[in-house]
């Protein structure tokens, strides 16, 4: 007794306490990096997305049906609108999924535009190659 207060019910409980303590430690852990992966998608989406403005549209039909980078855009920006501003776990998952699919899909449409980039230059180098076989110049 302490003070007037019998404490021995808190004590025969403290495993179970503990027990509760670490499971919210785990909870918070994984929430942080599920929205760590949400920041860090975010930041590779917003410059992939600008590099393509840069680079030029998309030569293909792809996520969602979005054909061009404004469209691919708002596609992010609605995905983003939909994380709320204090979110459990659960909440958050699902979005931080959808984000790395999109910025897949965003990589796949670079990577597609460099290479056609390449076989277009490639083929407009095809000139006549002219050797000078006299060794004696």
């Amino acid at each position: 007794m302490a003070f007037g207060f019998d404490l021995s019910p808190l004590v025969a409980r403290a495993e179970e306490f503990e027990s509760w303590a670490e499971e919210v430690k785990v909870e918070e852990r994984a929430l942080r990096l599920v929205r760590e992966r949400i920041t860090l998608c975010r930041r590779d989406i917003a410059k992939m997305i600008a590099t393509g403005h840069r680079a030029g549209g998309p030569r293909r039909q792809d996520w969602a049906g979005v054909s061009d980078w404004p469209g691919i855009h708002g596609v992010f920006r609605g995905i983003l609108d939909r994380v709320p501003r204090t979110a459990v776990r659960r909440e958050l998952e699902p979005i931080a999924d959808e984000l790395s699919l999109l910025a897949d899909e965003i990589l796949s449409l670079l990577e597609t535009h460099v290479k056609n980039e390449k076989t277009i230059s490639n083929e407009s180098q095809i000139e006549r190659h002219i050797q000078n076989s006299n060794p004696q110049n």
